[in-house]
């Protein structure tokens, strides 16, 4: 799950990390860097969504079914409603 984005000193080129461990790298060529460049943005939205998502708003009235959830089941904790992506997900 992604929760950093890459480096400015590290965006010349794009890095592939498969599940299997097996790494592709696209490096700087004549359209390459077209692609670099959105590869790296679709990632920045991926982690600005992980971020935002793993901590989500909480409304009055949740905030008071939770506090009666907790008074009775004491020393549990509720369960999140979690919304990431799908290969932040799998990379676990």
């Amino acid at each position: 799950m992604l929760f950093r984005k890459t480096p400015t000193s590290e965006r010349d080129n794009y890095v592939y990390r498969f599940n299997d461990g097996t790494v592709s790298v696209i490096a700087e060529g004549s359209e390459a860097e077209v692609w670099i460049k959105s590869l790296h943005s679709f990632d920045d939205a991926e982690v600005y969504n992980n971020i935002k998502n793993s901590r989500p708003q909480i409304e009055a009235w949740q905030k008071k079914a939770l506090e009666e959830w907790k008074v009775l089941h004491p020393g549990e904790e509720p369960e999140k409603n979690w919304n990431l992506s799908m290969d932040g997900l799998m990379m676990t």
